[in-house]
């Protein structure tokens, strides 16, 4: 695949995929210590999101976003999306 094809593929699902239910689920899964690392590269300080394993701590604002990102691709490998009639 070339540049311009990615270019065109990414522009269709730009414009066709916002209001679209997905199909299924996705799981993320990751380790207190990759949770606490991706924090840190974000300049997170808060305890509840850099905090000690014991504490219980949460996934930061940015990992959500990220990971949101991830699944959206892995569910929509399973979408029929019809481009140029094909």
């Amino acid at each position: 695949m070339n540049e311009e094809e990615m270019k065109k593929n990414a522009e269709f699902l730009i414009n066709i995929l916002p209001g679209k239910e997905l199909p299924g689920t996705a799981r993320v899964r990751c380790s207190y210590k990759d949770l606490v690392k991706f924090a840190k590269v974000y300049g997170i300080t808060d305890p509840k999101y850099v905090g000690p394993e014991e504490d219980g701590i949460v996934a930061c604002y940015a990992w959500a976003n990220a990971y949101s990102v991830k699944s959206l691709y892995k569910l929509a490998l399973g979408m029929k999306l019809e481009q140029d009639g094909v």
